[in-house]
């Protein structure tokens, strides 16, 4: 194998690994209920872990990750809300 073809072999199991990853992000997002608790407008990080029965901590990953891939945004710190 050349080193071309390496890098592409890398590049394709790099991004079937980040799909795998947002698919499970997006999985938890809905068996939570983050997008329906947004729906109405921007909430904290707590309102967010009351509503949905989550861990903060664990929900701030979550929508951090959401943030990353653009689903949500961070309006104001610990605030947040879908994206249009």
């Amino acid at each position: 194998m050349t080193a071309e073809m390496n890098k592409k072999a890398a590049d394709t199991l790099v991004d079937m690994a980040k799909a795998f990853l947002r698919g499970n992000v997006l999985c938890a997002v809905v068996r939570l209920g983050i997008a329906d608790a947004l729906e109405s407008g921007e909430k904290s990080l707590d309102e967010l872990a009351t509503e949905t029965k989550s861990d903060s901590s664990s929900l701030n990953r979550l929508l951090r990750a959401l943030t990353s891939m653009g689903v949500v945004e961070e309006a104001a710190p610990g605030r947040f809300t879908l994206t249009s």
